[in-house]
């Protein structure tokens, strides 16, 4: 062989050599591929953002109809998330126009969960209203029901809902997802008084629904007793062979407080100004977290400590950093507004935390940090849904002047127009008066009556009759007032011809103790207020023996006491909460949910006084 051949050979070897060698290159539906598995790792981690912007990115990439199913899967990890107003933009930016009929119906479901989540239940019941088991896909139809019976428990009608969760079972078939729903029920079913639970029981005709009722019951008189739950449900069951609970349920009902199923902390740190201007109602929040803390059936009981915050809002962080170094795994508190902001404007926290107060931050959700507030605007926004679903439409306000009036005027009217209320008047009065008569004139339009009375008379020249008559384009109040001014307005609203309309009020209008010869002043005034208050101390019960430990405490800071209960009792909860924000915990501050920025928001009970007596009404 010559050399030249040789050499030939030689190259040739060493080109097949090197193109064996290359790498190959990954088509564009692998790489699509392993940005969905990327996408479905960060939503296994939590991580909502970022898997909407893989799924945003893949739609850029992608022809349609996959195009919409990667804007619908981005949307989907935003909702997830609680990234609303993104999730929205996004939602508004899908073409349907050229594509299966199914991605509008995705779309709408998605668009039905923004809404559930901002509360909106019009705009949700609205969405959905067209679909049936006649038109809609079994999956989707699964999750069409769910969302409206969401709604129809903020509209207050648990019953209605436990049904549409009856509805949503026929269409499941995976054990979890069952289980999933049957809890929800009991959830929904929970949010019932004892009262409501045995009446609706012995209405109703449905076995289902009368087993359900059943369950719930025993929950309410059990909770925490694992093992007297496990015998009742035996002897239930025995009653009820039929009935669909399912097994996975069971183990769910009876499972006993578990700390490494939870995550139940073994050394809780307090947080909170027990020097300085706020020492009284931090000290009613730390009895409270006492209290809660002698009664807790864990075994065995975390180390409990407690942390001087004082007036020196500055200096948080380092307080915050020593209960770590302490061996903290989970603190409680700051209070003051600002310490809860400081904490919220980081990133992360190093030990799961529930401050009691809200932050300013709203952009942006901080892990690790929970925050419950007894936060006025809240009871307002709440007064305002109350009043819609009793069927008003239009409102007159009536509220003090200064800030705190200002926050309960505005969150009110907020939220009365979001849901389709009309606010026809709002009056400002000064707190300090012992005569509104003045404002409530003007509120009225009396004084517009007696003006054109006057001129009446003037023309003629003649004294006549007269009675004046207030306005008739609204038919109900709202007043924000505390105990005194709330006696005084009430009577005077009378006496100027408002008799016939119902006045809604906050919490505030009580002092949160009976107070009969007083408050038949304001019979018949709607407001709201904690389980804790509004409950009877009945002998041997929790706060019967609160008020025998700290009488004082419980007249001026008892809600403070409540907050404290709840703040300790609601740490083993707080992660299912968070993964469903459709449940609940049944606290002493309210109904607990877990809302946007991993906020705790609390329903609070409802009553009437009536002879001077707060009644609950239903």
């Amino acid at each position: 062989m010559s050399r030249q051949i040789l050499i030939l050979f030689t190259v040739i070897a060493l080109i097949l050599a090197s193109c064996a060698r290359a790498p190959r290159v990954p088509s564009k539906e692998e790489l699509i591929n392993n940005r969905l598995q990327i996408a479905q790792q960060y939503l296994n981690n939590r991580q909502y953002l970022d898997a909407a912007f893989e799924y945003s990115q893949i739609a850029n990439e992608v022809a349609p109809p996959r195009r919409q199913d990667m804007q619908l899967r981005a949307a989907e990890a935003l909702i997830q998330g609680s990234f609303l107003p993104q999730a929205k933009q996004i939602l508004k930016q899908i073409d349907l126009s050229k594509v299966d009929t199914i991605y509008q119906v995705r779309k709408d479901i998605l668009d039905a969960r923004v809404a559930i989540q901002l509360r909106d239940v019009k705009l949700t019941e609205s969405i959905l209203k067209r679909y049936n088991a006649t038109n809609t896909l079994p999956d989707q139809l699964a999750q069409i029901y769910e969302i409206q019976a969401q709604a129809l428990s903020i509209r207050g009608k648990q019953l209605t809902a436990a049904d549409k969760l009856i509805q949503r079972e026929a269409l499941l078939r995976d054990p979890a997802d069952i289980e999933q729903n049957q809890i929800q029920l009991l959830e929904t079913l929970g949010m019932l008084t004892n009262k409501q639970i045995v009446s609706y029981r012995d209405k109703t005709a449905n076995p289902t629904l009368k087993g359900w009722l059943d369950i719930s019951l025993l929950q309410k008189q059990f909770k925490n007793q694992p093992s007297r739950m496990k015998k009742e449900l035996k002897t239930w069951r025995s009653h009820n062979p039929t009935h669909p609970l399912h097994e996975l349920t069971i183990a769910t009902l009876i499972q006993p407080i578990d700390a490494s199923r939870i995550g139940y902390p073994t050394h809780i740190a307090v947080l909170l100004p027990l020097s300085g201007k706020l020492q009284k109602p931090a000290s009613a929040i730390r009895d409270g977290v006492m209290s809660a803390y002698y009664r807790s059936t864990q075994d065995p009981k975390p180390e409990l400590r407690f942390y001087d915050t004082g007036d020196d809002e500055k200096d948080v962080q380092n307080i915050y950093d020593q209960a770590v170094d302490d061996g903290a795994d989970f603190i409680i508190g700051p209070l003051n507004k600002s310490s809860v902001t400081q904490l919220a404007d980081k990133s992360s926290l190093d030990r799961p935390t529930l401050a009691l107060n809200y932050s300013d931050s709203t952009e942006k959700e901080t892990k690790n940090l929970y925050q419950i507030s007894l936060l006025p605007e809240d009871e307002a926004r709440q007064m305002a849904e109350r009043a819609r679903l009793d069927g008003h439409e239009y409102a007159l306000v009536f509220y003090p002047e200064g800030p705190f009036g200002e926050r309960l005027y505005t969150a009110f009217k907020q939220r009365w127009e979001e849901i389709g209320g009309k606010l026809v008047e709002a009056q400002a009065y000064d707190s300090k008066l012992n005569d509104f008569s003045g404002p409530i004139k003007r509120a009225l339009n009396i004084d517009e009556s007696q003006s054109r009375h006057r001129i009446v008379n003037s023309v003629i020249r003649a004294n006549t009759t007269f009675t004046p008559r207030r306005r008739q384009d609204v038919d109900f109040i709202f007043l924000a007032a505390f105990p005194r001014q709330a006696r005084q307005i009430g009577p005077q609203l009378k006496f100027h011809h408002a008799i016939d309309l119902p006045v809604y009020s906050t919490s505030h209008a009580y002092e949160g103790k009976l107070n009969p010869r007083m408050d038949r002043d304001i019979n018949e005034v709607v407001f709201v207020d904690m389980p804790w208050v509004l409950g009877r101390a009945s002998k041997g019960s929790l706060k019967a023996s609160v008020n025998q430990l700290w009488p004082d405490e419980q007249d001026r800071y008892t809600r403070l006491f409540a907050l404290g209960i709840d703040a300790f009792e609601v740490i083993p909860h707080l992660q299912r909460l968070k993964d469903n924000p459709f449940s609940a915990f049944d606290g002493q501050t309210g109904n607990i949910q877990m809302g946007l920025m991993n906020r705790l928001n609390r329903r609070l009970s409802w009553a009437q006084f009536r002879n001077g007596v707060p009644v609950l009404i239903e």
